[in-house]
């Protein structure tokens, strides 16, 4: 049976403000001046999000009869292929381009039947590559969530090992897990 772990008021507000018109979803997008090997992303995403944060291989589970706060339960059947996406960004792959792109993703909310995430791998942004990051407000607020970006990224391009800074619990709200 998957652990459950109660979710704080914020963040259940977070989560039940949620609307089609207006979704609880942060986005951030990071640009790359040479292209993003897809197998070196997946691995980091593993690495660096999924292993050290619990929350994100979790799922929402309402309340009961919808009487409380809803609940963090561990996904089982978690699957890391269903939260990245690779896709080509049309010619010309300017910033217009992207930012079309990234528009449109804005309006889809996320599966709820999922962890609350998403990135998409976007080649052919001019030279390189960006990835688009989508992450409920419901995992944590804002800051929390720069902090886990930043896990992701190096110091230096020749690095390909330590983060910029390590994983750690995210202020204000709590840990990430």
């Amino acid at each position: 049976m998957a652990a459950r772990h109660t979710m704080g008021s914020a963040d259940a507000a977070w989560l039940h403000m949620d609307r089609p018109e207006n979704l609880m979803v942060i986005h951030s997008v990071m640009w790359f001046d040479e292209p993003v090997d897809w197998d070196r992303l997946r691995e980091v995403v593993r690495e660096r999000l999924v292993e050290p944060f619990p929350r994100f291989r979790q799922r929402v589970s309402e309340a009961t009869l919808g009487v409380g706060l809803p609940s963090w339960e561990d996904d089982d059947a978690f699957d890391l292929d269903l939260h990245l996406h690779r896709v080509a960004l049309p010619a010309p792959g300017d910033e217009a381009a992207l930012q079309t792109f990234v528009a449109d993703r804005m309006t889809v909310p996320l599966d709820r039947a999922r962890a609350l995430w998403e990135f998409h791998l976007i080649d052919g942004y001019g030279e390189g590559s960006a990835i688009l990051a989508r992450m409920h407000h419901a995992i944590a607020d804002g800051i929390a969530l720069a902090r886990v970006m930043l896990s992701l990224t190096d110091e230096t391009p020749e690095d390909g090992g330590p983060a910029l800074t390590e994983p750690q619990d995210a202020p204000g709200r709590g840990p990430l897990g």
